[in-house]
């Protein structure tokens, strides 16, 4: 898995507790992403990634860029997929 580093801010921790997901699991499907598993969400402007977990659990992790060199990640939120 390429390396990202991650900022968290304290709203998105709860966001994405209220739906259930790990901190773990968002950072988890963000560095596992294939290319062009990542893509600009055509509604809101941000990057999103649909993947697995460790556990076999479908997600969809929001997040944004902090660089332009796509290493740093700032989740905003996640929830299952299906």
């Amino acid at each position: 898995m390429p390396h990202v580093d991650f900022i968290w801010f304290p709203r998105p921790l709860e966001k994405i507790a209220e739906h259930g997901v790990t901190r773990d699991e968002v950072e988890h499907v963000i560095r596992a992403a294939r290319p062009g598993v990542i893509v600009k969400s055509r509604t809101s402007d941000r990057m999103t990634a649909i993947g697995y977990t460790a556990a076999r659990r479908k997600i969809e992790v929001v997040f944004d860029w902090a660089d332009e060199f796509e290493t740093t990640a700032i989740p905003v939120t996640a929830y299952d997929k299906d």
